[in-house]
């Protein structure tokens, strides 16, 4: 692997941490805010949607402009963001520049993806975004994990702080691989593919609208229900945020677990399998979770869903870097839209399945839901497969 990929690699690392640096938040957060955690978890939400809006912004521009230059300054935005968020004063405040703080954050991650996809072989790339998503998945261990343990000892606004830092490092580490003239520049760009419409014309193609209809509903009935995982955690049991946040981690050391067994995961079972498999596991781990009696399973059950999750959307992200092999930038920016406004909505959902009924509907409605959409999908991916 290039140094190049290793910048990047850093890249994904800070943006994968910030992503899921409120999950352990919320109950401490809507407590200084004289609300809920279920409240709280608005500024969750406002992340996700901003996240999501501006893949139709970042998708286009890193076609014309290169993807590392606007990495680098969507770098520089989520930054200043997360600045102003260890500044603010109430939970409007926050959601707001949460909600700016997703717009920077959101060029990150896609266009990681889409750059690994346009320097990969095709028969080598499930394998490459495996080891991209690693980092990804190690920072959303060192997020909630890191966030937990500096709220309980200095506050959570430190916490902002602090990445307002890393994100400021992380530009400088872009900014000198621009320097050096070691990543392409922009290629030619077809101007009419920026148009809003003529991207959203790019869904008339049934596969691609099966793909990010899939990653949509995944991120829905996934990250939905396990934002809420360090809240469930902390009201079932009682344990500490900074407790709390460890485990929640482990969903990042059951990915990291995966990336080892990519290879021989893809050999075996194929990508059909890993779908379903990736299903069945995710359905066992939901159901089961809310009724496990002590506290110290539940890390074991976090990780191994962890495992399930990426045997299903790493297939689905490798798919997604084939849509349009001319406009990766586009493809990825367009699947991370859907996954990050199926969180939003998820999220919402999985917010009122709580405060209505209780934590095991809320899981139990995500389960059946996740193994039913690993059985589509795979179905209609084994006859795309067939026929190509």
């Amino acid at each position: 692997m290039s140094k190049n990929f290793y910048v990047v690699g850093v890249t994904c690392f800070f943006a994968g941490a910030n992503m899921r640096v409120l999950d352990p938040l919320l109950a401490v957060i809507g407590n200084d805010f004289g609300t809920v955690a279920t409240d709280a978890a608005v500024a969750v939400t406002s992340f996700s949607i901003s996240y999501g809006l501006f893949q139709f912004v970042y998708g286009p521009l890193s076609e014309r402009l290169g993807k590392i230059e606007v990495m680098l300054g969507a770098s520089v935005l989520a930054a200043l963001m997360s600045l102003i968020c260890s500044r603010a004063d109430s939970l409007l405040e926050l959601t707001f520049l949460r909600f700016l703080t997703g717009a920077g954050v959101g060029g990150l991650i896609p266009l990681g993806l889409a750059w690994v996809s346009d320097n990969t072989q095709v028969n080598e790339r499930q394998t490459g975004l495996a080891r991209l998503i690693a980092f990804v998945m190690l920072g959303t261990i060192f997020g909630p994990a890191s966030s937990g343990i500096i709220s309980d000892y200095f506050g959570w606004r430190l916490v902002f702080e602090m990445y307002c830092y890393f994100f400021i490092f992380n530009a400088m580490l872009l900014l000198n691989v621009i320097r050096k003239k070691s990543i392409s520049q922009g290629k030619g760009f077809d101007r009419e593919v920026w148009s809003f419409f003529k991207q959203i014309n790019l869904l008339r193609d049934r596969w691609v609208r099966s793909v990010l209809l899939t990653v949509f509903i995944e991120g829905a009935l996934f990250h939905g229900c396990h934002t809420f995982v360090g809240t469930f955690l902390q009201e079932k049991f009682g344990i500490s945020i900074s407790l709390a946040g460890l485990m929640v981690a482990g969903f990042g050391i059951g990915a990291i677990l995966y990336t080892f067994c990519v290879r021989y995961l893809v050999n075996s079972l194929g990508q059909t399998g890993l779908v379903l498999w990736g299903g069945i596991v995710l359905f066992v781990s939901y159901l089961i979770m809310p009724l496990v009696p002590r506290w110290y399973f539940c890390s074991l059950v976090i990780v191994i869903s962890g495992f399930g999750f990426f045997m299903f959307h790493n297939t689905l992200q490798t798919c997604s870097s084939e849509m349009f092999p001319k406009y990766r930038g586009i493809a990825l920016c367009l699947h991370g839209f859907c996954m990050l406004a199926g969180t939003a909505f998820g999220v919402t959902i999985s917010a009122f399945l709580i405060s209505h009924f209780s934590f095991t509907v809320s899981y139990f409605f995500s389960a059946v839901g996740l193994l039913v959409l690993a059985i589509v999908f795979q179905r209609i991916l084994r006859q795309r497969l067939t026929n190509c």
